[in-house]
């Protein structure tokens, strides 16, 4: 009858213990956006498929490809100095 009873209470503990286990997770989400600002120098620009290659000021090359939005991109010219803004994200 004893064993019945530290068996009966065994169970109830591991049963208690088990219910932690098999819930879900509920985390935030870790998603971050961000807007840059950076400035650079044009070192060349490809019309045809709108990308233009700057160096930034330390001394970094980055190709961006402007997009349809961007008004008077005729007008950008070689060494010209440009400042632009773009978003960056991350989700881990």
């Amino acid at each position: 009858m004893k064993t019945t009873k530290i068996y009966a209470i065994v169970l109830v503990v591991m049963t208690s213990l088990t219910f932690n286990t098999y819930a879900q997770d509920k985390r935030p989400s870790r998603e971050k956006w961000e807007e840059v600002s950076m400035q650079g120098t044009v070192t060349d620009i490809n019309a045809e498929t709108r990308e233009i290659t700057l160096m930034g000021n330390d001394g970094g090359l980055m190709t961006v490809t402007a997009g349809e939005d961007v008004e008077r991109f005729d007008e950008i010219a070689v060494d010209d100095v440009i400042r632009f803004d773009y978003y960056t994200y991350l989700k881990a």
